[in-house]
């Protein structure tokens, strides 16, 4: 049976023909491995950063694209600077990337990507604790307004909506970010998603009313809030990506690199 990390592999030779590995910092899992729901039929997608060259910073527009796997797979491609701006949005599906067991990670950024990211996961992943609930909430709700309720199988759309829905509640109750997406802290719960995805359990359309509800009431108690961003993060996150693309090096010279 084909391994997460071998897919991640495979996606990394994708990768690789169409940028110079010198210039990809890594390529990172994102979906329901992460929140150990996956089943052996499950896709595996990816996210990819690149670091731009001084070159590319001048003349070339900031890298953001998806490439396609012939197995429908995809891996989402990333200039480390637009990913920076997706964490300052606190976007959940790059956030989670930050504390994914599957990954590849360039020898030539290791130790930078774990001083600068990885040490300050946590920090970075609550940057604008009222913007991250936001991002999440909208994105359950948006699920679930997706859900064609002429046809009979919910269960896929619902599963990701409730999964975000329990992942809220645990960072709200100030559970850190990994432990919060992770669904296996409640294993009924956690086969349950994972039955939902299989359409072996199918939500009723009253189901998917109730919790479009209770995202709602959270959206609307979130709008209202006046928390703002912690500068701390912002200044982390900002000092990492200059760290990256300069190599650490403090009096870096452009005319010299």
């Amino acid at each position: 049976m084909r391994t997460t990390m071998q897919a991640i592999k495979e996606h990394k030779a994708r990768l690789l023909q169409e940028y110079p590995e010198d210039r990809v910092l890594g390529v990172f899992c994102y979906g329901s491995q992460n929140y150990h729901i996956d089943t052996p039929n499950s896709d595996v997608d990816t996210k990819a950063i690149l670091i731009p060259t001084i070159e590319d910073m001048c003349l070339k527009d900031v890298v953001s694209r998806e490439l396609h796997l012939d197995n429908g797979e995809h891996c989402e491609v990333k200039d480390i600077r637009e990913y920076a701006r997706m964490i300052k949005k606190q976007n959940i599906n790059f956030i989670e990337i930050l504390f994914t067991d599957y990954c590849w990670i360039n020898p030539k950024y290791n130790s930078l990507w774990r001083k600068y990211f990885v040490n300050n996961a946590e920090l970075l992943s609550k940057m604008d604790v009222r913007r991250g609930g936001i991002s999440m909430l909208c994105q359950a709700i948006n699920t679930l307004n997706k859900i064609p309720l002429n046809q009979g199988n919910f269960g896929k759309g619902y599963a990701n909506a409730l999964r975000i829905y329990h992942s809220f509640k645990r960072l709200e109750a100030g559970e850190n970010y990994k432990d919060a997406i992770d669904m296996s802290f409640d294993p009924e719960l956690c086969e349950f998603l994972i039955d939902c995805k299989q359409n072996k359990k199918i939500p009723t359309r009253e189901d998917i009313y109730i919790l479009s509800g209770l995202l709602q009431t959270m959206r609307e108690r979130l709008d209202a809030s006046e928390q703002k961003p912690n500068e701390e993060a912002v200044a982390a996150l900002d000092n990492a990506v200059v760290a990256l693309i300069t190599n650490d090096k403090k009096n870096f010279d452009f005319y010299k690199n």
